[in-house]
């Protein structure tokens, strides 16, 4: 049962703690952002090593290090074309 000494909160407190977490939660968002960023890339450097030193490792490992930095660095426009599409089909015209 609730506490009769609780103060309810007016309505600017709560405007203020709306305005708080939500600037939290753009923070944390912006901070899950850059961490998946970076841990994107170091990904990359890894699977540049790889193929850096594919004699070391099993052929279809390297085949899909390979086919996962193309993945990350041909970008996807809005017709769900490739880039490389994209290009080709400009150059045609």
């Amino acid at each position: 049962m609730e506490n009769k000494n609780e103060k309810k909160m007016s309505y600017e407190e709560l405007e203020k703690y709306c305005s708080y977490l939500v600037s939290q939660a753009n923070e944390m968002t912006e901070r899950l952002k850059q961490t998946q960023f970076s841990e994107m890339i170091a990904r990359l450097n890894f699977e540049f090593k790889v193929l850096e030193l594919a004699k070391y490792f099993p052929k279809d490992y390297v085949g899909k290090c390979s086919e996962d930095i193309q993945r990350v660095l041909v970008m996807e426009n809005p017709n769900n074309e490739t880039e490389t599409e994209a290009q080709t089909d400009v150059q045609d015209a």
